[in-house]
């Protein structure tokens, strides 16, 4: 079923509804700030709410000192790319959200 479609079932708000709009149009992962938001306004808190109502997905952006983030090790004279998967991160990275198919 389309997301869209879902969303109608919900009812979800106006605002909500607007949102998402925005987030299927990028077609892919996206931060508060490519839907529209600025400043301290709502687009945060909406897209939270999304993921809530499982209409979205949400992905933290570790912080650069995060010591549970990506790192990047130089290994041959090369830089690889590392991840370390930790539940509990208390690091203030942003998030990205995508729509869930």
């Amino acid at each position: 079923m389309p997301v869209l479609a879902r969303a109608s079932l919900l009812r979800i708000s106006d605002r909500q509804q607007e949102v998402l709009r925005s987030l299927i149009d990028l077609d892919g992962w996206a931060r508060p700030m490519d839907v529209g938001g600025r400043d301290q306004s709502h687009h945060s808190r909406t897209l939270m709410q999304l993921v809530g109502l499982q209409l979205a997905e949400t992905m933290k952006l570790h912080a650069i000192y995060c010591p549970f983030g990506t790192h990047y090790i130089h290994e041959n004279g090369k830089i690889k790319r590392v991840r370390k998967p930790i539940k509990l991160c208390r690091c203030k990275g942003s998030r990205k959200f995508r729509v869930l198919p």
